[in-house]
């Protein structure tokens, strides 16, 4: 394994590796990166020493020694500097996973410098920030840090605080204390002296979101990026690049833009009253245009529902006025309303924040509607009926959903190829060139190790019917029909009670397991999160 992540290191070309649990893969991605990016600076440093001294055609010589030692780092030695430096990225889906891998880190014996990166959510320390709804919690720190009004972030800037940062390993947990130890906001010491690091552990989505990457200045050029646990990597990459609007969400949009509309003051908004009136009459519009689509209906998942060809999804947002020629008019419209809607506290802010965030998915490659790369997407919008629960009732109401599904994860994945390396780890990920094909990745060093466990000691079985006799097939149409969901979650439930030392319970995709989740704490009234979490 070491010797086939060394090549592609030095090549700089991808790799692929299939291990099974238990055969130590998480140490060995951690000490084969950090040996190769220490033994690589240490010989820069001492070609560095030596150059000024030789001829040109001895530097010459010295260069193509170094691109057939190190392969081709797209810069001369003459022109090295810290920046340039090859930076490892150390990715896993959570942070509890992520924690997983710092305390494997401790016990490499490397003197490396670690950061590990979160969400302002997870990460923020300031009283008054912490108190409200998580959705709008980035924005109110954006304003209190434009404003230097949070006196947390200043101190993220302190040399001497940042030094005893690297005295000392740490996970999420660990940042938040040590930022209330010294009254300094982790997020913004993160973020401030990650251009340092040696490593950085960080989640998928860090990664391949593109808007999360700009927004932690994450560079990408000769980095080494790891994906540990990579078999979750496919699914995670197509639903990064899908989204889903209720036009109950919709309606809270409008809302805010109403009432955004009345706190533009001439002169301190960019964004007048004419332009948030506009837009929420636009957006209602749009609601209307939905509920009024031709539905067919569909007995095989008992659903009302429309499919569409990608680029609708375009022809959809126009309606309100977001095309990619004006998509950075609306995404600043989008930020300025979250920052009018901190006037107003019982003012809801998700639905704006959450119609910002499917514009930014579906323009993700920034390329027109004709392009080929829509042939990957559906738009899938269905009508039905949804429980609303607050704190005073629990009504159902109508709503349509709409939804843009991509359906490959090269999509995700195509901008991670400017780094030197990506290397792409797990227990479970044969076959590979499938996997290779459908991450859009060319993986030129590709290992499968040997599985630990016998096949006599695997039992394979299925379940084809549940105990109301629904037959047990998961596909996205069954996910979305209440009577399936339930004789599935019966079906585990019953298992559960049978089955000693644990069940663990694998679906599809995420999406399936919040829907199936969702449905069985209302109708089952399961808490699932005791039961099987």
């Amino acid at each position: 394994m070491m010797r086939c992540l060394i090549r592609a290191m030095q090549q700089g070309e991808h790799c692929l590796i299939e291990s099974p649990t238990g055969t130590g893969k998480t140490l060995v991605l951690l000490c084969t990166t950090l040996a190769w990016k220490e033994q690589y600076e240490n010989w820069m440093r001492t070609s560095k020493r030596h150059q000024r001294n030789v001829e040109k055609s001895t530097l010459e010589q010295l260069q193509q020694l170094h691109k057939q030692t190190f392969g081709q780092l797209q810069f001369d030695i003459k022109q090295e500097n810290d920046k340039q430096r090859p930076k490892i990225y150390f990715a896993s889906r959570t942070h509890s996973q992520l924690s997983q891998c710092i305390k494997e880190m401790e016990n490499t014996g490397f003197k490396s410098k670690v950061r590990v990166l979160g969400s302002r959510d997870q990460l923020c320390i300031h009283p008054e920030v912490k108190k409200v709804n998580a959705g709008v919690r980035t924005a109110l720190c954006k304003a209190k840090v434009s404003k230097s009004l949070c006196e947390y972030q200043k101190r993220a800037f302190d040399r001497h605080v940042q030094q005893q940062m690297d005295q000392v390993i740490m996970d999420i947990e660990d940042l938040v204390l040590f930022g209330n130890k010294h009254h300094c906001c982790p997020f913004y010491l993160e973020k401030e002296t990650q251009a340092d690091a040696d490593i950085i552990f960080l989640p998928y989505n860090y990664l391949i979101d593109r808007t999360a990457r700009d927004s932690l200045s994450i560079n990408l050029n000769n980095a080494i990026v790891i994906f540990d646990e990579a078999h979750n990597l496919e699914s995670f990459c197509c639903e990064s690049a899908s989204f889903e609007l209720s036009t109950l969400v919709i309606g809270d949009a409008v809302l805010e833009a109403r009432r955004c509309a009345s706190l533009a003051k001439p002169g301190e908004s960019r964004f007048d009253y004419t332009f948030y009136t506009q837009l929420a009459d636009r957006l209602q519009t749009l609601v209307d245009f939905l509920f009024k689509m031709h539905f067919i209906n569909n007995p095989k998942t008992n659903t009302v529902e429309i499919i569409k060809q990608g680029p609708y999804i375009f022809e959809l947002l126009e309606m309100i006025g977001i095309t990619l020629e004006t998509l950075d008019l609306y995404k600043a419209a989008f930020d300025e309303a979250q920052r009018l809607l901190q006037q107003d506290k019982q003012m809801g802010r998700l639905g704006l924040s959450e119609l910002r965030s499917c514009c930014m998915t579906a323009f993700l490659s920034r390329k027109p509607a004709t392009d080929d790369i829509y042939k990957y997407y559906k738009v899938h919008v269905v009508k039905q009926s949804k429980i609303v629960e607050d704190k005073k009732s629990v009504t159902e109401k109508q709503e349509c959903v709409l939804s843009l599904l991509c359906f490959t994860s090269s999509i995700a994945m195509n901008d991670l190829q400017d780094a030197r390396t990506l290397i792409m780890a797990s227990g479970t990920l044969s076959p590979l060139d499938q996997f290779s094909v459908e991450m859009g990745v060319h993986f030129k060093h590709q290992l499968e190790n040997t599985h630990v466990i016998h096949p006599k000691q695997v039992l394979v079985s299925v379940v084809t019917h549940g105990p109301s006799g629904n037959i047990l097939i998961s596909n996205y149409q069954n996910g979305m029909k209440p009577e399936y969901v339930r004789d599935l979650g019966l079906t585990i439930l019953q298992s559960i009670a049978i089955i000693p030392d644990g069940v663990l319970v694998f679906f599809q995709s995420y999406r399936a397991m919040e829907n199936a989740m969702r449905e069985w704490k209302y109708v089952l009234a399961l808490t699932i999160e005791e039961k099987w979490i």
